[in-house]
């Protein structure tokens, strides 16, 4: 009986290191008006996903600890990219997507993946509208039923403008 314990934690352990342990997407950090997001290469790619804004520019930072010759390139077909990935060095590739959409990334034998996410980036925050919301009464109701009191009724009128500006 203990064997099969043992076994059962041991399947756990490999479950939870495989599925959980390693992040599986990340946003990319902006300075200096650069999005940034490093990606260890180490049986493929951690994290696997990265979210950026469109229309800033992308630095991933590929650091290869695999020494494996499929991930010795890392290709980005969508953005015309073939970089060759140094082992146990840090590499950027940097890039500036314009076009709100997911791109996927690969190894050179295309056994590996993984993807950029590129969202909206959101409009100037000087007064003009952030959001736009064209079934006003719904999301309305939806929000004083979630939030009761003085706070429900501010929201509800703000959205039944049809926007939210930002001051």
């Amino acid at each position: 009986m203990n064997g099969a314990r043992s076994q059962l934690a041991l399947i756990s352990a490999q479950l939870w290191w495989f599925l959980f342990s390693k992040p599986k997407s990340q946003q990319a950090e902006t300075s200096d008006g650069i999005q940034e997001v490093s990606i260890t290469v180490d049986g493929g790619y951690i994290p696997a996903i990265v979210t950026v804004k469109r229309g800033l520019p992308v630095r991933l930072k590929f650091m290869r600890r695999d020494p494996s010759s499929c991930l010795e390139k890392v290709l980005f077909p969508d953005f015309h990219i073939a970089q060759d990935l140094g082992l146990n060095v840090t590499t950027p590739v940097e890039f500036t997507p314009q076009t709100v959409g997911n791109y996927q990334f690969s190894c050179g034998m295309n056994m590996f993946h993984g993807a950029i996410n590129v969202q909206h980036k959101p409009q100037s925050t000087t007064g003009q509208p952030l959001f736009h919301y064209w079934d006003y009464s719904s999301l309305g109701l939806a929000i004083s039923n979630l939030v009761r009191g003085k706070a429900a009724t501010i929201a509800s009128r703000t959205l039944l403008t049809g926007m939210i500006s930002i001051p």
